[in-house]
């Protein structure tokens, strides 16, 4: 007498279908995956610029003496050209001139922003440099706004310095077309 054994697995059918189902959610998935990725990217970078203002405004309290954060290409010399995304440096005003003489220690240069981003000033006060007075404060105050290189505001970010020195980050509203 002859005893069947039950066999189990899938069908050819039942796997077609797994593909078909798998790969329609992998479709509907991949975008928000992209957004996912393109808001980190640009939250990551205003991390860094906002990481910046708060060293700035610490060293400034803790050498008693102004700290200018300045707009720069090369990590060495501060620019009044381009905007604040190809690079900035932070050194010790030890003058109080609003210069970088040589001899002033440079306490932090960041290289440029990578992804093409922009980040101007909405305002006309930190064009090309702030500085951070020994109490901490400002010199003014504006507004940085962070935007990818498409324009795009559902990412963007906005770095608000109150005229206390205080940054805080926030979304923006404002246009990010280029």
């Amino acid at each position: 007498m002859e005893r069947f054994t039950k066999q189990s697995g899938f069908t050819l059918i039942e796997l077609m279908i797994s593909i078909v189902v798998l790969a329609v959610l992998l479709g509907l998935a991949a975008p928000s995956f992209v957004e996912l990725v393109r808001n980190n990217r640009i939250q990551t970078s205003a991390d860094q610029f906002f990481t910046s203002l708060i060293l700035a405004r610490s060293e400034a309290l803790k050498r008693n003496q102004p700290v200018v954060m300045c707009k720069s290409t090369d990590g060495e010399n501060c620019t009044t050209a381009n905007d604040w995304a190809r690079g900035w440096l932070t050194y010790a005003d030890e003058d109080a001139d609003g210069v970088l003489d040589s001899g002033e220690p440079i306490i932090n240069a960041q290289q440029g922003l990578s992804g093409g981003y922009t980040l101007r000033t909405k305002g006309s006060t930190f064009t090309h440099k702030l500085t951070y007075r020994q109490d901490g404060s400002a010199s003014g105050f504006d507004t940085f706004v962070l935007c990818d290189a498409k324009g795009d505001t559902t990412s963007a970010k906005e770095v608000v310095i109150n005229i206390v020195g205080r940054p805080r980050m926030t979304k923006t509203t404002d246009d990010c077309s280029p």
